[in-house]
């Protein structure tokens, strides 16, 4: 769990790694617009919303969670 605001951007900026930024759009915890900012400054990004879903999404969304987590891993398995 990270929020933009406890980095520095440009270390954000150079990772380089695959990320998935999967957040609930009811989460009290990390708002949507620090999640697309997050999603925006790393840049192999991918951004997830998961509908009424809190910032538990993989209980409160257990299969569609799990089916984006899923498709992202599949996606960089060699």
């Amino acid at each position: 769990m990270a929020r933009p605001s406890h980095f520095p951007e440009k270390r954000i900026e150079q990772i380089n790694t695959p990320i998935l930024v999967i957040a609930g759009d009811r989460d009290a915890v990390s708002s949507i617009d620090e999640c697309v900012k997050m999603y925006k400054l790393i840049p192999n990004a991918e951004l997830a919303i998961i509908p009424n879903a809190n910032h538990d999404v993989y209980e409160t969304k257990p299969d569609l969670f799990n089916n984006i987590v899923l498709e992202y891993l599949l996606r960089y398995m060699e």
